[in-house]
């Protein structure tokens, strides 16, 4: 799965976040969206990493592109 990191400034915030994604090999419509909150939280506490890659071997969840917004 390929993982993309990118900074999102705000102007009108004054303030930058940091944004992962993470595409499906096979990434072409239809495909599913999931947006992670609190990036930080999901992708060093709880694992979402590892569980998304074990979804993906074990059950075969349908292309899903995964962001992270910090």
């Amino acid at each position: 799965m390929k993982e993309s990191l990118y900074r999102l400034k705000s102007k009108i915030l004054r303030n930058e976040r940091t944004i992962w994604i993470r595409e499906p090999a096979d990434l072409r419509p239809p495909f599913n969206l999931a947006i992670f909150l609190d990036a930080e939280f999901y992708r060093d506490r709880v694992g979402a990493e590892s569980v998304i890659a074990n979804l993906e071997g074990a059950v075969g969840i349908p292309p899903t592109l995964f962001v992270f917004v910090s």
